[in-house]
């Protein structure tokens, strides 16, 4: 869980009783300019970074225009929440958006049963 996860869940649980609703807005990719020239880059490429950032560079230029995300589709996806009575606490949006959340709560599920024992070992007895 990320810190903005955290803050948007203690966030909710303090407003839901003014009747007012948190949604953690998780996107894939779109495709917009974020990729393009809207991105500040250093102008010195230094061969160091090859396998690090050069990665990310190299991906952010090979993706920008192909991103899965239509903008318009989004934007009334997040037109769809504003209006809702009953919006989620989080909206993927997008496949690849679904597939990472998926992902990180197949992970979580994999820690809890093998160290359940020990978990719940730390309780006061009854």
């Amino acid at each position: 869980m990320s810190p903005c996860e955290g803050l948007s869940e203690s966030l909710a649980a303090e407003v839901t009783s003014l009747g007012i609703h948190v949604t953690i807005i998780q996107p894939g990719p779109f495709r917009t300019n974020f990729r393009g020239s809207s991105m500040n880059r250093a102008k010195t490429i230094l061969a160091d970074d090859a396998e690090t950032s050069g990665k990310t560079r190299s991906f952010t230029d090979a993706s920008h225009g192909t991103q899965s995300g239509d903008p318009q589709k989004g934007a009334r996806a997040l037109m769809a929440i504003a209006e809702s009575d009953t919006p989620p606490m989080r909206l993927p949006l997008g496949g690849e958006a679904y597939t990472i959340v998926r992902n990180k709560l197949a992970a979580v599920a994999k820690d809890l049963e093998p160290w359940e024992a020990v978990g719940l070992n730390t309780t006061f007895p009854i």
